[in-house]
């Protein structure tokens, strides 16, 4: 009957620990996803709604235009809350828009908002939404452990209203949390 007694203790202050750590883990996973939103929906947004994910162009030959991948590079490296598996993905994601742009002859500078399927991402935020319009605020709605990823789901306002969540995928790496992803959902 001890035996039984002792294992329960153990076993519920195991779970207790277990607790305590995956809340400490949430907070801290949170901390990263509010201090990002708070800095790019106040500060970045607001200045230019697509500096940090549409660089300018660069020009190869007579009529061959491409992103400069150095410049978003540059860009997103200084994005602290963003892993570098993040900044990656993101690159290699120009990466591909920028096969399909050398594939074209352009007379002048590609125009904005040309059509490539592969470049199209680029003509809305993908952080937060939209095409710059005016960003009221956001709110921390869902924290979902999956392994060893935290998922936060992030409701963006426009007007006091949810225009669109934002899925972000956080990881503990060296010690601190970071953005691993970023998804859009567009189901309120």
């Amino acid at each position: 009957m001890k035996d039984i007694i002792t294992i329960t203790v153990l076993a519920m202050y195991s779970l207790s620990c277990n607790s305590q750590n995956n809340s400490s883990n949430d907070s801290s996973a949170v901390e990263v996803v509010n201090g990002f939103y708070s800095w790019y929906i106040e500060e970045a947004y607001p200045k230019s709604t697509s500096y940090y994910q549409v660089p300018s162009y660069k020009k190869l030959s007579g009529a061959s235009y491409i992103f400069d991948l150095d410049e978003l590079r540059q860009r997103l490296s200084t994005i602290d809350f963003f892993s570098q598996e993040y900044r990656n993905k993101l690159i290699e994601q120009l990466n591909v828009c920028n096969d399909e742009m050398l594939k074209i002859k352009w007379e002048y500078e590609p125009e904005p908002m040309f059509n490539i399927k592969e470049c199209n991402y680029l003509w809305g935020n993908q952080w937060v939404g939209g095409q710059g319009e005016k960003i009221s605020g956001y709110k921390i709605k869902d924290i979902e452990t999956v392994e060893d990823t935290i998922k936060c789901t992030v409701q963006i306002l426009i007007d006091d209203n949810v225009s669109v969540k934002s899925i972000v995928s956080t990881k503990k790496i060296d010690g601190e949390y970071k953005i691993i992803n970023i998804n859009l959902d567009w189901s309120r």
